[in-house]
């Protein structure tokens, strides 16, 4: 059956109205549109490794936690995440030029970092030049620098957390360790959950896109990240840190 054009708009309007109705509802109920959230797919080998490590570790105390450097990568780039800035305004001032920040559709130039957290204390952060982190890489700029004098100055009760990436797992790697006398966590994969420094890259970045003059460079870029990573409350980091219990609790409760 055809509509006329004053039909059609008419019935336009009715279904705009129920949705709007529908959406009044949703927000009475105390339900609002929000981005869903992103999890990693786990296999029932993942997931039963994740049990096994929650079931081992739920029961340790501020004081096992504050032994263990927890370590990671992560990326960041001259395109800065608009997903970590929220700007206010008014109803109509979507388009005001105050109010929007252009993205290029090309990935733009940026850093690698390596950084380490514990209680009391975090490393520097480390920026990967030239390429690829390999395993050699990976002894040379960072073990040795880095994590040796860190676990030096916790003493032999330090533990170090680090990914299952393939670099790190190479045998030179293993048998740098195990010559230092370095104990290594295991950690299950597909885990950034389990990690907090994971919420430490997401300070950084947010950090980072709240600049008043954000980073016109990849020099820049790399000032901005060594004075915010420094610049991060400690307290905060602790915080995280001593939510291990509640997220081997969370793992487990799924």
């Amino acid at each position: 059956m055809l509509r006329s054009c004053k039909d059609s708009c008419s019935w336009q309007q009715d279904e705009g109205c129920r949705a709007k109705q529908h959406v009044i509802g949703f927000h009475e109920g105390g339900l609002y549109a929000r981005r869903p959230m992103v999890c990693i797919p786990l296999t029932p080998h993942h997931r039963a490794a994740r049990k096994r490590w929650a079931a081992e570790h739920r029961d340790w105390e501020q004081h096992d936690w504050s032994q263990v450097l927890f370590t990671d990568e992560s990326q960041f780039s001259l395109e800065s995440d608009t997903r970590r800035v929220l700007v206010w305004r008014d109803r109509g001032t979507r388009n005001n030029p105050a109010f929007v920040r252009e993205r290029s559709q090309y990935r733009r130039a940026g850093w690698m970092v390596w950084g380490g957290i514990s209680i009391g204390g975090r490393t520097d952060l480390h920026i990967i030049r030239n390429g690829t982190l390999t395993g050699r890489r990976y002894a040379d700029e960072i073990l040795r620098p880095h994590v040796i004098p860190y676990a030096g100055a916790i003493g032999d009760s330090f533990v170090f957390q680090d990914d299952n990436a393939r670099p790190y797992r190479a045998r030179l790697v293993e048998n740098m360790l195990e010559a230092e006398t370095i104990q290594r966590m295991e950690f299950p994969a597909c885990s950034p959950d389990l990690n907090p420094i994971e919420h430490v890259w997401d300070m950084l970045g947010r950090r980072i896109a709240a600049r008043p003059r954000p980073p016109a460079t990849v020099r820049d870029l790399e000032i901005a990240l060594l004075e915010e990573w420094n610049s991060i409350p400690q307290s905060l980091i602790d915080n995280l840190i001593a939510s291990m219990a509640n997220r081997c609790a969370a793992v487990l409760a799924v």
